[in-house]
């Protein structure tokens, strides 16, 4: 049920990306939205770079360690800041690097909006705490509230005649502004000296392996991005931000499942994460399914009907980067049996083959087939990623591969679970 939830907030979060990528595609047209992701990047890319696997240690020892938990939320707070300052620092050496197409104005806003990274990682480590402790709703609610945040501002600039790269980039990240001090009162992290090195230990031992799953997952979720602002012109940069922003309208149920199932799994049994996990994962890819063949037939009209015509050559990408979206959707499901069982390595050697199949298709693929290409490579690494999370499975838990496919015990356990609103400790239908 709490992944119902999330579902239903999943759906309203959608609903207001669409409405304020819609507003800004409109509004500032092809260049202009490239100028707004070149303006984001640094913001998007770098405090999920340095957040060093916190989010994920803090919901792993929390579920693992309850008793130490205010010393555990407290260590990971100022983990966070510290890390964040880092970010925004590092940023003023790498950004001029990256956005190296763009106006001196527009790389110094890309800088300037930098000084929010600390508040980027207190948001995503505030919220793994509230899933970790099962306050789903709460965690919830700051998902819609940032997207309806800028939708509001968004519509005042409109009214007021000021949209630009620059006021609209602001819009997208000036929520993080009052979020993130909400979160705090909920979280309520208690200064403490009692075994500080302990429990920092505790949790970049984790966070560490793990870490190395979210510079690989970064890499692979932005290179192309940064690739695509570096080889091609701002104009194909601004069609490539709509069509991923089109796009991700398509992974509609796997992040809810997953920030339900990695906390309810972790430090379980391998038999039961195991079994949990497939089932889920079958669930998942049915759903996955249905909607990737709906939003790819719907495509051709829908996106040049929201976004305007002058993102006509968005359409096949777009429908290219949903079949990638799908797949990584799914594996992304799956992958948090690995996590859950406390061998984080798995998934970064996992990225590590996705992420030596997306640079060097990227590199070939962009010269030659522009966008699309970028769209090809994306499915390519996607695939890789996917087939080696299946190999790595009866290394692991000494089990065959597994079967993806969903089974009419799966369709039980569903319905059984809406109905009956099975509590987490239910065993599980066979």
């Amino acid at each position: 049920m709490a992944a119902a939830q999330t579902f239903v907030v999943k759906i309203a979060v959608l609903g207001l990306n669409v409405a304020t990528g819609v507003l800004t595609a409109r509004a500032l047209g092809p260049s202009g939205r490239a100028e707004q992701a070149a303006i984001q990047i640094g913001v998007g890319l770098l405090p999920a770079l340095l957040s060093f696997g916190l989010p994920v240690a803090i919901q792993y020892r929390l579920r693992s360690d309850p008793a130490r938990q205010e010393q555990f939320v407290s260590v990971a707070t100022t983990l966070s800041i510290a890390f964040g300052v880092v970010a925004a620092v590092l940023s003023i050496f790498i950004l001029p690097h990256v956005v190296t197409r763009y106006p001196a104005p527009i790389v110094r806003a890309s800088e300037l909006v930098m000084v929010v990274a600390p508040l980027a990682i207190l948001y995503q480590v505030f919220c793994a705490v509230l899933q970790a402790r099962g306050q789903f709703g709460e965690a919830n609610f700051t998902r819609y509230a940032i997207p309806l945040s800028t939708l509001v501002a968004l519509v005042g600039l409109l009214l007021a005649h000021r949209v630009t790269p620059l006021t609209s980039a602001l819009a997208y990240i000036a929520p993080l502004l009052w979020i993130v001090p909400w979160l705090w009162v909920r979280v309520r992290p208690k200064r403490t000296l009692s075994g500080v090195r302990d429990i920092a230990g505790s949790l970049l031992h984790y966070g560490l392996r793990s870490y190395v799953i979210d510079i690989l997952g970064t890499l692979i979720a932005q290179i192309d991005q940064v690739l695509v602002i570096g080889l091609l012109s701002p104009f194909s940069m601004g069609l490539y931000a709509v069509a991923l922003s089109a796009a991700r309208s398509a992974d509609l149920f796997s992040q809810p499942i997953v920030l339900v199932l990695f906390p309810r799994a972790s430090a379980l049994p391998p038999a039961q994460i195991v079994d949990m996990t497939l089932r889920v994962t079958r669930i998942a890819i049915a759903l996955l399914f249905v909607t990737t063949l709906l939003i790819v037939a719907a495509m051709p009209i829908l996106l040049p009907a929201f976004y305007g015509r002058a993102y006509l050559a968005s359409v096949p990408v777009a429908q290219i980067i949903v079949v990638s979206i799908t797949l990584s959707g799914a594996g992304y499901v799956f992958a948090q049996a690995y996590m859950a069982a406390g061998r984080p390595g798995v998934i970064a050697l996992i990225n590590v083959f996705g992420l030596a199949t997306v640079v060097p298709a990227l590199v070939f693929l962009i010269p030659r087939f522009g966008l699309v290409g970028a769209a090809w490579a994306l499915v390519i690494s996607t695939c890789v990623r996917l087939l080696t999370s299946l190999c790595c499975f009866p290394l692991i838990f000494k089990v065959p591969i597994p079967s993806l496919i969903l089974t009419r015990a799966d369709v039980r356990y569903l319905k059984a679970s809406l109905r009956h609103h099975l509590p987490e400790s239910a065993s599980l239908p066979t």
